[in-house]
């Protein structure tokens, strides 16, 4: 049909682009895995296409994928220029106590977390009725927290996430570290993910986690020492092996078996295709900000046409709850010539953090990998209030900053 040609010749877009980029660096690199993860993401929706029993479900055109690719490429810049030197060879650590202590506080955070949560998750997890605990969700009937501890240790582990994986690392490239400190904060780091992913059923969050620990160990790779490499890329296997398990239990529990393969291939290839047939092809208003911050409106009780009705109710477009990656949460909001605004100077400013200089600190790592975590999550969905998660980033770098860490 002639929508399969516009996936098709969409797809063929992103696998050009890939290879021009392997061939232009000759690695793997951060580049790669961003232009990798939309590939998949491309092809899969051809696959997703060819088993849609219903050949008129989707009502593709050829435009939104081109301006799609376009906005895409343009965000994407400062990871596809070639670099004559690795950020990491560039990291200068001038204050390394306060980086202790920000490891030490996130290996509080998480010890708050494993004990307020383990009982629960351990009953969850041998239960294994993943449907039941993702209604309980929709329903708001789960409860992450009873206290305010909880909620400050939850806030912050998610925030500090990237950072602790960054220090992390950073602590792989020295030997004067002490191996128990770099071990809890491995444990700091996974444990609480999975409780979290569990409690929450979500698969997304597994799925970021692994995201943010491959750009990381590929900004540091060449200065680990080759035996913690291979540990590293032991651990990393049973780690994704654990993670592949319970994504799949999840699934099946949610979907049943029958319907496992296909929700799966909805769930990897749609978004492209939803922001092609569920916001370009029927939007007639746009949200000026209330969607990037509704946050500000629940925060202060006031009137926000998008949280009082519904996205598609208020803005005529049909997407529902399904995914339309970044640039769709930003084109509901801004429109077409707004959000290509944002795609052309977005990374210029982004750029300042970590732009060739003498040296680099742990602030300029920290930016290069909160906004390469973005554009990788992206490339399903950005949910709404988003702008707090950004706030959350520039005041971590704007501290790190300031005391030059």
């Amino acid at each position: 049909t002639i929508f399969m040609n516009y996936v098709l010749v969409n797809a063929l877009l992103y696998i050009v682009t890939l290879f021009l980029h392997r061939r232009k660096r000759k690695e793997i690199d951060e580049g790669f895995v961003l232009l990798g993860l939309y590939t998949f993401v491309a092809i899969i929706g051809v696959v997703l296409l060819y088993y849609t029993e219903d050949e008129n479900y989707w009502k593709l055109t050829m435009w939104p994928y081109i301006y799609l690719y376009i906005v895409f490429m343009l965000f994407f810049r400062p990871f596809l220029k070639k670099r004559n030197h690795s950020l990491a060879i560039s990291l200068h650590v001038k204050n390394v106590k306060f980086v202790n202590v920000i490891a030490f506080i996130y290996i509080a955070v998480a010890i708050i977390i494993i004990l307020f949560n383990l009982n629960k998750t351990i009953s969850v997890f041998v239960g294994g009725d993943w449907l039941a605990v993702r209604t309980s969700l929709y329903q708001g009937e789960t409860i992450l927290y009873k206290s305010l501890t909880e909620r400050i240790a939850l806030n912050l582990f998610s925030y500090l996430r990237p950072l602790a994986i960054v220090i992390f690392f950073y602590y792989l490239t020295k030997q004067n570290i002490r191996k128990g400190l770099k071990f809890l904060l491995a444990l700091a780091i996974l444990i609480p993910s999975f409780i979290l992913a569990i409690l929450l059923a979500a698969r997304g969050s597994l799925f970021n986690i692994i995201l943010e620990i491959i750009v990381v160990y590929l900004i540091f790779r060449k200065d680990i020492p080759k035996p913690t490499n291979r540990l590293i890329k032991l651990f990393f296997i049973l780690f994704l092996s654990f993670a592949i398990s319970l994504v799949i239990g999840i699934s099946t529990s949610r979907f049943g078996v029958k319907e496992n393969f296909t929700m799966l291939l909805y769930y990897f290839g749609h978004s492209f295709m939803k922001f092609n047939d569920g916001i370009v092809d029927t939007i007639h208003t746009y949200g000026n900000g209330n969607y990037f911050f509704s946050w500000f409106s629940e925060f202060f009780n006031t009137s926000n046409q998008l949280l009082d009705t519904s996205v598609d109710q208020a803005l005529g477009t049909h997407f529902g709850t399904s995914f339309t990656t970044f640039v769709g949460s930003l084109y509901i909001d801004f429109g077409p010539i707004l959000t290509l605004a944002l795609a052309v100077f977005v990374p210029i400013i982004i750029s300042l953090a970590f732009k060739k200089r003498k040296y680099i600190g742990i602030s300029g790592i920290y930016m290069y990998v909160f906004y390469l975590t973005y554009l990788l999550r992206g490339v399903f969905v950005i949910g709404s209030g988003n702008s707090l998660y950004w706030f959350g980033a520039i005041i971590i770098f704007t501290t790190l900053r300031v005391l030059k860490v």
